[in-house]
């Protein structure tokens, strides 16, 4: 009954196209390779809807129960987090026995894949979760050690907001970039098109559950162990709920379902989709940006940026350095090391050696990458509305790729930069130029951001900024007292300064004079 009722659908859809392949060509034609031309030229995109749209205006069991009864072995498929022994498909020739289509094929495939990849997703985020969780201690001694940690609420929202936004872009975002090694544009923007629905099915699932507190934020790295493992919980179970909804066939906000997100042979290719690693390793790199961005920006860590079409600037650290010919100029980042008293220069990160090594992968040039363009977007404030529209971007355009930009995607670091216009005050990583080392002593047009960057750069109220600034800028086109600074000079720190200085210099010479006279 089953293979009359496939055999009558197969004559009413296909009465135009042409006989079968002969069983022997079924593993070598090109009609039954698993690519998304074989798609295309399947017509899979309109036939699948054709078979499903009756079926789905009914009470039906899930989609992958129902092709796989209707195709194939006839024997229902089950795909979800939790049915992997279920969740399999026979060889082509099983579809060419019964006299199936090569789209069908092509569509159990493909649901395998998905399965496959929502498999990847769970076990990634876990293993990324669980990674991070046991190196937030020993990352708190090597990366900030001036300090206990304390966690914004504004940096979290923006955080945790990210990491669920993660969820529906682990394949989209990848797809098209690996597809369009081997195949030709039309072909990737169709499979991209049909991602990209999937990835907005699961980023508005998880906004509407994983809506993280915009007051709440935390002081121990006991409260931030228990809520990334609490939010990583909570991820899967929205993942779970996302699968199932998926398979079932349901319709999301969009009105769009499964028929739309396998469109253009998205996912019948499993080479192009990510792994568990792939997933895993994406994951704690974001975990670990945003952890220590969310530290750094609370010490005298920044940004200069150079306005020069030198593309091949070295005034700064060539392992900080990110030059943008859209922007017309280099950036580099630094920490302001104090010395003493009044004393300083420009440094590297704490622990930025460690941190682009093998065991985080992430580099200086990518701290500068991303902190520059979510400058650029907005400014001292990236919002959390910001990072979402970038990667509603992401998806809908491939223009810019969340995978392949890695640690450098724009807000997975928000360091302040200083846009210094054509004063070059930059200097290589511990070089030493005077007393106070050069310093960002105005940043925008006219020094109109200075104060607005002082402030973002935790410099407020710093007196060493106001001295070594005074000294820096004489003798120069700017004038120091025409600068707003956000804060005026402490006379009673510069006093107790010159008494410290004034007491080392009276020791030398009373050390010096005991010497002479022990002689």
């Amino acid at each position: 009954m089953r293979l009359a009722f496939a055999l009558s659908a197969l004559f009413v859809h296909f009465s135009t196209a042409t006989s079968l392949i002969p069983r022997e060509d079924c593993n070598v034609s090109t009609d039954w390779e698993l690519t998304p031309e074989a798609w295309v030229r399947a017509d899979a995109d309109t036939n699948l809807r054709k078979w499903w749209d009756p079926i789905s205006s009914r009470s039906h069991q899930s989609f992958p129960r129902e092709i796989g009864k209707a195709f194939g072995d006839h024997h229902p498929m089950e795909c979800g987090l939790l049915d992997d022994s279920s969740c399999i498909i026979a060889g082509c020739k099983d579809f060419q026995q019964a006299g199936d289509p090569p789209w069908a094929y092509l569509t159990q495939i493909s649901l395998v894949n998905l399965h496959q990849l929502f498999k990847a997703i769970d076990e990634g985020i876990t293993k990324g979760q669980l990674d991070f969780i046991s190196r937030v201690d020993k990352m708190a001694l090597t990366f900030f050690p001036w300090k206990e940690p304390n966690f914004a609420a504004a940096d979290i929202v923006i955080w945790m907001s990210f990491l669920a936004n993660l969820l529906g872009l682990f394949a989209p975002v990848l797809v098209p970039v690996r597809l369009l090694t081997r195949t030709g544009s039309v072909i990737a923007s169709g499979a991209s098109e049909g991602a990209g629905g999937l990835a907005a099915a699961g980023m508005t699932q998880a906004a509407n559950e994983l809506e993280p507190d915009p007051t709440k934020g935390f002081k121990t790295l006991g409260e931030l162990k228990s809520i990334a493992s609490n939010y990583s919980e909570r991820s899967r179970t929205v993942l779970d709920k996302w699968v199932n909804a998926t398979f079932n066939g349901d319709r999301d906000g969009q009105n769009r379902n499964i028929i739309d997100y396998l469109a253009g042979g998205a996912f019948v290719d499993h080479s192009v989709l990510p792994g568990v690693s792939d997933v895993e390793t994406f994951y704690r790199k974001k975990l670990y940006s945003m952890y220590l961005n969310s530290q750094w920006r609370q010490g005298k860590i920044f940004v200069n940026f150079l306005r020069t079409n030198n593309t091949n600037d070295a005034s700064g650290p060539k392992d900080a350095r990110y030059y943008s010919e859209e922007d017309g100029g280099v950036y580099y980042t630094y920490h302001y090391h104090e010395d003493g008293k009044l004393k300083g220069h420009l440094d590297k990160p704490w622990g930025l050696d460690e941190l682009n090594g093998s065991t985080y992968g992430i580099s200086g040039i990518d701290i500068t990458k991303a902190s520059a363009r979510a400058w650029r977007i907005g400014g001292f404030n990236f919002t959390r509305q910001m990072g979402e529209d970038l990667l509603q971007q992401a998806v809908s355009s491939n223009k810019s790729n969340p995978w392949v930009e890695g640690a450098a995607w724009p807000g997975s670091w928000t360091l302040p930069v200083c846009d210094m216009g054509t004063h070059n005050w930059n200097t290589q990583f511990g070089e030493k130029r005077g007393k106070y080392g050069l310093l960002p002593c105005c940043c925008g047009e006219a020094c109109k951001d200075t104060k607005a960057f002082v402030k973002a750069a935790n410099m407020k109220g710093f007196q060493t900024l106001l001295s070594g600034c005074e000294a820096q800028l004489k003798n120069s086109d700017l004038d120091f007292k025409s600068i707003d600074y956000g804060f005026k000079k402490n006379s009673s720190a510069i006093l107790t300064a010159a008494i410290a200085l004034g007491v080392i210099f009276t020791l030398g010479i009373v050390i010096a004079m005991a010497t002479c006279c022990c002689r």
